[in-house]
């Protein structure tokens, strides 16, 4: 297990009904079908769905400011802690917080938010079960985990840790 660097605390992510009513594809190795690289063209603005995440463990929200970077937050339903979910044409999901306008990033060594683009570093398979997901990065193949080691993306176990609301 490698913990991925983060700019600040610990992370945690609610998935909303919107988010899990989009259903889940399988992780696969194709690259993702979206528009193009760096561009949102031919993506339906339809498709988005703002919501609010927070950890099943931790109980924290997702949440990215300019001042604090990305952590886990106390859930407060402030504008720092509601994203922007685009759904891909392959099932994956890119997550861009409305605040910052910045996505979610994993590259294997750096999970952060960075300026929005359609690469696989910024899509997410989301795997329901019932009302919750685990978000699992294209990039890395790894899971979102938010504990007591903070915010970051590890081997996928379907552990408390690594599942959102």
């Amino acid at each position: 297990m490698r913990a991925h660097s983060f700019r600040a605390g610990a992370l945690a992510l609610l998935a909303a009904a919107g988010f899990l009513a989009t259903g889940t594809t399988a992780v696969g190795a194709q690259p993702p079908a979206h528009a193009g690289a760096g561009t949102d063209a031919g993506v339906p603005r339809a498709a988005d769905a703002v919501q609010t995440f927070a950890n099943m463990a931790t109980g924290s929200c997702l949440d990215d400011s300019r001042q604090y970077g990305l952590r886990g937050y106390g859930c407060n339903g402030g504008v720092h802690q509601q994203w922007n979910v685009r759904a891909w044409n392959d099932g994956t999901r890119r997550l861009r917080n409305i605040a910052t306008n910045e996505c979610l990033y994993d590259n294997g060594v750096t999970l952060d938010t960075r300026t929005c683009d359609s690469s696989r570093e910024q899509s997410w398979f989301p795997h329901k079960s019932g009302d919750k997901v685990t978000l699992q990065s294209q990039a890395t193949g790894e899971c979102l985990d938010d504990s007591a080691f903070g915010l970051r993306t590890i081997r996928c176990n379907g552990g408390r840790n690594q599942t959102w609301r």
